[in-house]
């Protein structure tokens, strides 16, 4: 028997068996000596965690991860199907706080980590009213930062009112394909220059050459984003590039390779008093197997 077994929701994600975890844990031997790593919707994970501690595993071999648990209104979670109390870290210091705004993406990229598309609601989007108790929880906890990743962000209508609240307190970090839905809403997005903490913008440019990124992302995406972060960083947010990474490849000289786009004076590049990144971040792919470094 394998010493790690992988349980997946969706038919695209690699792994040993495709379906509902409780259906493969009762193929599987249980014992006092194994270890169960849940990540996934609260829903999921405190059914799964009920159905192993009915199998008498105790607590201590159960480890969670939860995903956004909008909503959790009391503290049942806190206790199993047998009203004993569950294990948890109770945090002492938080540093940056991300936020996963719904698994719904305008694009349909073969490499994405998360695996979204267009109308995906896995993960639902997340509302104003529903993030505003986290984001004061982490302020009081002394957060230095907010990070918002998806699906893309943008695609959910009420990221623009969530990013609002948290620029109130601390710095944000948006991860973005820069394209139509960010596009779309340029002139609200514009009036955030002016809150008290910067907005920062990572944008994926996958590789340096415009067709190489538009076979994954479509057709003239590359020029959106890049006419996007151009727009962003003029209007005085700060913007940074994340992109893929093959494996054995010379980073620095591929960094390079977008050099050029802060040089030519065509009407969709960037020109270089608008500040074009000179760094990039490093993401690997599940698919590619391609690798973040950051600006």
């Amino acid at each position: 028997m394998p010493n790690f077994h992988l349980a997946v929701s969706r038919e695209s994600a690699n792994g040993d068996f495709h379906g509902r975890v409780t259906e493969m844990l009762e193929l599987l031997p249980l014992g006092p000596n194994i270890h169960y790593y849940l990540c996934g919707l609260d829903a999921m994970i405190d059914d799964i965690s009920n159905w192993l501690e009915q199998q008498d595993i105790n607590y201590t071999q159960i480890h969670r991860e939860v995903f956004f648990m909008p909503n959790k209104r009391n503290d049942d979670w806190l206790y199993s199907s047998k009203g004993e109390k569950r294990g948890y870290i109770q945090s002492q210091l938080l540093h940056e706080l991300w936020f996963h705004t719904g698994t719904s993406c305008n694009l349909r990229c073969p490499f994405c980590l998360e695996g979204s598309k267009p109308g995906d609601d896995r993960l639902q989007f997340i509302t104003l009213e529903e993030t505003k108790k986290f984001i004061d929880e982490a302020v009081e906890m002394g957060v230095e930062k907010f990070s918002f990743t998806g699906g893309e962000p943008f695609v959910n209508p009420h990221f623009i009112s969530v990013l609002d609240y948290a620029l109130d307190f601390k710095p944000c970090l948006v991860l973005t394909n820069a394209t139509e839905p960010l596009m779309n809403q340029f002139a609200k997005i514009k009036r955030l220059i002016s809150k008290p903490n910067r907005l920062n913008f990572r944008i994926s440019l996958d590789h340096p050459d415009p067709q190489k990124h538009d076979e994954s992302r479509g057709k003239g995406n590359f020029k959106k984003a890049l006419d996007t972060l151009g727009r962003l960083h003029r209007e005085g947010f700060g913007v940074s590039i994340a992109r893929l990474m093959l494996d054995g490849e010379d980073g620095d000289a591929v960094d390079k390779d977008y050099a050029p786009f802060s040089t030519r004076r065509e009407s969709h590049r960037i020109s270089p008093s608008s500040g074009f990144p000179t760094s990039t971040n490093r993401v690997r792919s599940r698919r590619s197997r391609k690798s973040p470094k950051a600006v």
